[in-house]
């Protein structure tokens, strides 16, 4: 049977204007990771040939992309391609739709905010901007409203969000940059599986050479001392292949799975990384780079810091708790200027060990082994099959 050729879509079913499908045009030209989306799909659209003149398929519930669909399946209307792609040049192309951001832009997100989500605050900046370069750098930021509770997953897959920061009006003493509660039962999207072989539901993850926006406030799981899951996958931050970059006072606290985890090639920058609840692993850090200031563990966790063929650098390590071990290296390196260890008499194992080639280097702080492990697996200053421990304090 004949195509229709329709030259006005405004007639279209549910009122399925012009600018509805040039908006999903346009989502189809930015999949390839130019604009962000918490679904992380784009639509496509199914095409016919007829009489050698290719059609646009529009279908009769409003959608433009359907499975197994067949020209003459009614009812449905057609648009000629070439006048549907001609049209499309007057409304909604990649050039008009993402403006360079040459002013500094906030959103708000809250009850009372320009969004109810971070999800829709950031799918909206990254799909009307796109970041230029002005000396002293132009702010694109994304700000939490006083006693907003997280209750979604920020995932970042190949797609650089490092001109956005996050950022919190839920200030205090404690936490001048903020601190947000995250509500762990919406932590239900698992993420790193398929591409590197490792189960995660993170609150913010970033993966497949993506840079995540800056964090700049504290997330908070709000699991107490005692009280989480040794094998938890609900963790604060996971990188894989990636980049994370955490301002002074940000990152996360009281997860009950890992606090900080890195993987595969990914990188966590923080100012400070400090865990206080019973996370398996304070810092976990796999084949990958982990830079701080500080990092602080105060709970009961397996590990302080974890180094698996990974580089765990910074200024001082502070362990102040009954973890098993404060620090452990298998072939890979764990350096700080100050290392001060201390567990508790309920403490069975060393307070440091190396295994497989690993190295752990200071150059000051105090040791103190109140349990009955020992302070380290092997004497300082020597090399053996475990690997390398400069100085015991």
């Amino acid at each position: 049977m004949p195509l229709p050729n329709k030259t006005e879509l405004s007639l279209a079913p549910n009122n399925l204007t012009m600018k509805n499908l040039m908006e999903k045009q346009r989502d189809s030209i930015q999949g390839s990771g130019k604009a962000y989306s918490s679904t992380t799909t784009y639509e496509k659209y199914d095409t016919s040939i007829y009489d050698d003149i290719e059609y646009i398929s529009i279908y009769s519930d409003g959608n433009t992309q359907h499975t197994n669909q067949q020209p003459d399946v009614s009812p449905t209307y057609w648009q000629d391609k070439r006048v549907f792609d001609k049209l499309s040049e007057s409304y909604y192309t990649k050039e008009e739709t993402q403006k360079n951001l040459t002013a500094d832009i906030t959103v708000t997100v809250g009850s009372t905010g320009d969004y109810t989500t971070i999800n829709e605050a950031l799918e909206y900046l990254t799909k009307t901007y796109s970041s230029t370069y002005k000396s002293n750098g132009i702010k694109a930021e994304v700000q939490l409203q006083d006693g907003y509770v997280i209750e979604e997953q920020l995932l970042f897959d190949g797609v650089d969000l490092s001109w956005v920061t996050l950022s919190s009006l839920n200030t205090s003493v404690d936490y001048p940059s903020g601190k947000h509660l995250v509500n762990r039962s919406a932590l239900t999207t698992e993420f790193t599986d398929t591409d590197y072989g490792l189960t995660s539901y993170p609150v913010f993850g970033a993966k497949n050479g993506a840079s995540s926006p800056v964090l700049s406030f504290v997330l908070d799981g709000q699991v107490t001392l005692g009280s989480g899951i040794s094998d938890d996958r609900k963790m604060g931050i996971v990188v894989a292949g990636a980049k994370v970059t955490c301002k002074k006072t940000a990152g996360a606290v009281k997860m009950s799975g890992y606090a900080c985890y890195c993987w595969s090639g990914g990188t966590i920058t923080a100012y400070k990384i400090i865990n206080s609840c019973n996370s398996t692993t304070a810092c976990f850090n796999r084949a990958g780079t982990i830079t701080a200031f500080q990092i602080t563990n105060s709970s009961d966790s397996g590990y302080a810091c974890y180094a698996l063929a990974g580089t765990i650098t910074a200024f001082q390590i502070t362990n102040s708790s009954d973890s098993n071990i404060t620090c452990f290296s298998r072939a890979g390196t764990i350096s700080a200027e100050i290392l001060t260890n201390l567990n508790s008499a309920s403490s069975t194992t060393f307070l440091t060990q190396v295994q497989g080639g690993g190295m752990i280097k200071s150059y000051n702080g105090t040791w103190s082994d109140n349990g009955t492990g020992g302070k380290a697996n092997q004497a300082a200053g020597i090399i053996t099959a475990n690997g390398y421990i400069n100085r015991i304090g």
